[in-house]
């Protein structure tokens, strides 16, 4: 189910100055006095970064529109660690707020001390990874983990990304560090292979040949806009004309590519609908979409009917990514229909895949 934003949008411009004090740390947060509280805190890269964060608000306030819940949120700056996060949570829950939401894996370390501190009020992961609260650090009844499948949506876009390629080579722009990203890139490295398989060819994948992650050619943590432009255009230099970025900034990844004439795959949204990457959607190939408006407005909504939760054991809500439909850049002819095909057989169980 997809939602339409078009009243909502427009009030995110009401959002009000950074709380007094909290400068360094925030740049923005909005209170709301209302009887049930929906609240969230963003990840690093803000409510603008045209994927997790930005789509999180928008079910944010789909869901003050369909059910009436108070909203508020604190938007993290660049380089918030997990301190910051807490911080921001705490404040959310001095203001009453009954969930609050975080974006993304690593918020979960801040997270978990306080759903274990406040019993009272609900706390949710979203994008949360696969290991998340599985050493006994939550021992409460009170914590959500809201995951995206993205495994055949990136089985696919690996197919997508080899059958498209002219070089014969595509690229890997992925972020140590990031469990998520492992998992997308390993998805669509057999994707590659699947292709390669099904056509006799033998596409190569610059910044993951080998199939241990360890072995990868990743851009450290915080790796800073100018190293993804540096790592995008090395691989752009070695003969990759697809890319998919994983956990790099994904805008730096199209920009640079664009100038050359490569294609993106992209992630979280569905790029070529982002005004974040309206300059650079010629650029974006097709787009690894999670469906996190529609994730929020539910866990709004299951949060506000009192779910049932078992006590030390996190809900885990699960939710599947798609691989978006042909949009600006052709993808060739019949690739849909074997991309469809792909996604049956691996459903099936037809296909040799090693899960990660």
């Amino acid at each position: 189910m997809k939602f339409r934003f078009t009243a909502t949008i427009a009030a995110l411009g009401l959002l009000t100055p950074a709380l007094a004090g909290c400068a360094e740390t925030y740049v923005s947060a909005t209170p709301t006095p209302v009887d049930y509280k929906a609240c969230l805190v963003s990840s690093d890269t803000g409510f603008t970064d045209g994927g997790l964060n930005q789509m999180a608000q928008y079910g944010l306030l789909q869901s003050e529109a369909q059910y009436g819940a108070g909203t508020s949120s604190v938007e993290l700056k660049r380089g918030a660690g997990t301190a910051v996060v807490a911080s921001a949570a705490r404040k959310l829950v001095s203001r009453g707020c009954n969930l609050v939401l975080t974006v993304g894996a690593k918020s979960a370390a801040a997270v978990i001390p306080l759903a274990n501190g406040n019993p009272q009020v609900r706390f949710a992961v979203l994008a949360a990874s696969a290991n998340t609260a599985t050493d006994g650090s939550f021992t409460g009844d009170n914590l959500d983990l809201i995951k995206f499948d993205t495994r055949a949506a990136y089985l696919q876009a690996g197919y997508l990304a080899a059958a498209r390629s002219v070089s014969g080579k595509v690229g890997i722009v992925g972020l140590a560090g990031d469990a998520n990203a492992v998992t997308d890139i390993w998805y669509f490295r057999q994707g590659v292979f699947q292709y390669n398989s099904a056509s006799g060819k033998n596409v190569a994948i610059i910044g993951a040949e080998r199939a241990e992650p360890e072995t990868w050619n990743l851009l450290p943590k915080g790796a800073d806009n100018s190293l993804v432009a540096r790592m995008t255009s090395e691989e752009i230099a070695a003969g990759a004309d697809v890319l998919l970025p994983a956990g790099a900034n994904g805008l730096v990844v199209c920009q640079v590519a664009a100038l050359s004439k490569a294609l993106v795959i992209g992630n979280d949204s569905d790029w070529t609908t982002q005004p974040r990457y309206s300059k650079v959607a010629s650029a974006v190939l097709a787009s690894v979409q999670k469906p996190v408006s529609a994730a929020v407005v539910a866990e709004v909504n299951r949060a506000m009917g009192g779910a049932a939760a078992t006590k030390g054991v996190p809900t885990v809500i699960g939710y599947t990514a798609t691989l978006t439909d042909e949009g600006s850049v052709v993808w060739g002819a019949g690739i849909s229909a074997k991309l469809g095909q792909l996604l049956l057989d691996y459903n099936a169980g037809k296909l040799s895949v090693v899960e990660q």
